[in-house]
């Protein structure tokens, strides 16, 4: 079927991550350090895009949380 679900481990990323993606209304859930997030046929681009707008908001330049 269409979707799945993507489980990243942030390790010390995690609250700044965590926090970015809620205050940006973005859907996701986590166990322990990992983030979980699952796209299926009722996401659009337009989420997509906001969630990694807010993820690299959180991260800061290159890709290291700041």
């Amino acid at each position: 079927g269409i979707g799945g679900t993507l489980c990243i481990p942030l390790g010390a990323q995690f609250d700044a991550v965590r926090g970015a993606l809620a205050a940006s209304g973005a859907r996701f859930d986590t166990r322990g350090d990992v983030l979980r997030l699952s796209f299926h046929l009722c996401n659009d681009l337009e989420d997509a895009e906001r969630l990694a707008a807010a993820w690299r908001g959180a991260d800061g330049p290159r890709g290291s949380a700041t």
